[in-house]
């Protein structure tokens, strides 16, 4: 076993754990919804947050059918 198969080795569970740290995050965090990196949950503007509170609102209004 060579020191670049070492290296390769090294780097490629370092590649695994950068992409499994957002996952565990949420996994551990409880997130409630909002993506990784949103950075606008926090300051209440969450895309997901808005389409929830537009889908409850036109779910609370009776719906006005033509006839």
């Amino acid at each position: 076993m060579g020191i670049q198969f070492v290296i390769v080795l090294i780097l490629a569970i370092l590649c695994v754990l950068y992409f499994l740290k957002d996952i565990l995050r949420t996994a551990v965090s409880g997130s409630s919804g909002c993506g990784s990196g949103c950075g606008s949950c926090k300051s209440g503007g969450c895309p997901v947050k808005t389409i929830e509170a537009i889908q409850a609102d036109l779910e609370a209004k009776p719906r006005q059918h033509s006839a």
